[in-house]
């Protein structure tokens, strides 16, 4: 199945609210990274779920379409306990393989100036990887994911593939 939604189309069915904090992360990060907006919201319902399925919204054909479109990694986040709380859902959905090779070596990365451009031991260290409601800054993350592409894996589990 050949995937059909895009961002701008994700876009204009949200809300103001949604679209207003969504559209710079969408510019900055998930465009250029060739992120499918299907699996974005796949894995999104299923980390707002917990895992739990969500037959009753969408039916029984539909949850089945969606689920080949859910990506492996986003399992090992089912449960809430499983989430290191630094990462906001949005960025555990479109960057599952990224957000859980980096709960696996956060201190390591953190510490590595050259890679998050911060250094963590400047008093002014938290305010600069974080934002107001204490998750990883967009912009740190656009540092993270492009070291893991650089040196970790070729691809993103959520990019869009050529079919």
């Amino acid at each position: 199945m050949k995937n059909q939604m895009t961002w701008d189309n994700f876009l204009a069915k949200a809300d103001e609210k949604t679209q207003q904090a969504m559209r710079p992360m969408i510019e900055m990060l998930f465009e250029p990274d060739g992120i499918s907006p299907l699996a974005f919201l796949v894995n999104h319902q299923f980390l707002l779920s917990q895992g739990r399925e969500w037959l009753s919204e969408i039916g029984k054909e539909k949850y089945r379409e969606l689920q080949q479109s859910r990506t492996p990694t986003i399992e090992k986040f089912q449960s809430n306990l499983d989430r290191p709380l630094a990462f906001s859902n949005w960025f555990m959905a479109a960057y599952p393989d990224v957000a859980y090779w980096l709960s696996q070596n956060a201190e390591e990365v953190l510490k590595e100036k050259e890679i998050i451009g911060v250094d963590v031991d400047s008093p002014d260290a938290a305010t600069m990887l974080y934002d107001e409601e204490k998750k990883i800054r967009p912009e740190i993350v656009r540092r993270i994911v492009d070291h893991y592409l650089t040196h970790v894996a070729p691809a993103l589990e959520c990019a869009l593939q050529d079919d």
